[in-house]
C-alpha cells in the first residue's frame, strides 16, 4: 500500500509487489430503521480481516453520510455500529456484525454508493 515502510533484515529476502490502477472510494449513509444517524462508527472490513492495512473507518456525519477513501481493490464488508468501545480491527469481535453488513467488491478507480444498517 502506498506510503508504507518496508524493513529488510540481513538475511535473504524475497519481495513481491502488487501494482494497481488506482484506489476505490465508498460513499454511503448509515441508517437505523430507514433513517440516517450521525456519530456511528463505519468500518470497511477486508475479506481477510488479518490484512490490517486494508481496513478503513469513518464516523457518520450529521446527515448519516460517510466516506471511505483510498480503498485497495478487493472484497470487503461495510458495517456501521453504535459502539465505539470494542476492538474494531479484531476478527473475533467483528464476526457477529459481518453477516448484516453490506458486501462490496471494489474495482480500481471506481466509486460506490452504499446504505448500511446500524447494528
Amino acid at each position: 500500500m502506498g506510503g508504507r515502510d518496508v524493513t529488510i533484515g540481513t538475511g535473504p529476502v524475497k519481495l513481491a509487489l502488487v501494482a494497481g490502477r488506482g484506489f476505490g472510494t465508498i460513499d454511503g449513509v448509515a441508517l437505523r430503521e430507514g433513517h440516517p444517524e450521525s456519530g456511528k462508527m463505519v468500518i470497511l472490513v477486508p475479506e481477510n480481516p488479518a490484512e490490517q492495512p486494508l481496513f478503513r473507518r469513518d464516523q457518520s456525519d450529521s446527515d448519516g453520510t460517510f466516506r471511505l477513501p483510498a480503498i485497495v481493490p478487493g472484497k470487503y464488508t461495510v458495517i456501521a455500529v453504535s459502539r465505539w468501545d470494542f476492538l474494531w480491527h479484531d476478527p473475533g469481535t467483528l464476526s457477529p456484525y459481518l453477516s448484516r453488513g453490506q458486501k462490496v467488491e471494489v474495482q480500481p478507480a471506481r466509486k460506490y454508493q452504499v446504505k448500511v444498517e446500524i447494528q
